[in-house]
């Protein structure tokens, strides 16, 4: 077997070595220049963040971001949330809801449309004490983002709330004017992992 010469391997392994890194940094630019799709959405999501709605939706702007979702826990707006006997209320009534509950989402609403943002309510559970079944486990009491066994009637009222406030037809007392509509909608339903 002839014998191959020490400098024609090293030669050899520099330009594979070499051929290696130009193919990937052409890979590297050609990947940094692609357009993103004109019908992909930007969306941004933290619900910590938005306890703050004006500046944090200035800076999901900032960053390029068209939409913000918010998750709207039940157990966030419904009255009497962490009593065990249902309040006696219309849940369909959009004034039988503490007015101080929605104004969070009041203002996420209005500030998401005056900086062009689009809005997507995400109605999850969470449900209220009321609203949940027998036999609850200790890890899910008072969870504003579980719930167990909720009661379907009641949450569908809730959600005809929720969509009946944000249709751009309802003002809340004290505004001047309806608030916007929310059109980018979704039902967050995770199945308790403890049943």
């Amino acid at each position: 077997m002839p014998e191959i010469a020490p400098t024609f391997i090293s030669r050899r392994l520099i330009g594979f070595a070499l051929g290696a890194a130009l193919a990937l940094a052409a890979v590297a630019v050609l990947a940094g220049t692609a357009a993103a799709s004109r019908s992909q959405i930007a969306m941004f999501q933290d619900y910590r963040a938005l306890s703050a709605p004006q500046a944090t939706l200035q800076q999901i702007r900032a960053l390029g971001a068209s939409t913000v979702r918010v998750i709207v826990p039940w157990a966030t707006i419904a009255p009497g949330p962490h009593r065990t006997r249902k309040p006696s209320f219309d849940a369909t009534n959009l004034s039988a809801y503490p007015a101080i509950n929605w104004q969070p989402y009041d203002q996420i609403d209005r500030d998401g449309a005056e900086d062009g943002i689009t809005v997507d309510f995400t109605v999850s559970g969470g449900a209220p004490r009321w609203a949940e079944g027998s036999g609850i486990p200790s890890q899910n009491v008072d969870n504003e983002f579980d719930a167990w066994m909720p009661n379907a009637t009641d949450y569908g009222q809730f959600v005809r709330a929720v969509g009946t406030r944000y249709d751009e037809r309802f003002t809340p007392r004290g505004a001047s004017s309806p608030l916007p509509a929310v059109r980018f909608w979704a039902i967050y339903n995770e199945p308790n992992s403890t049943a």
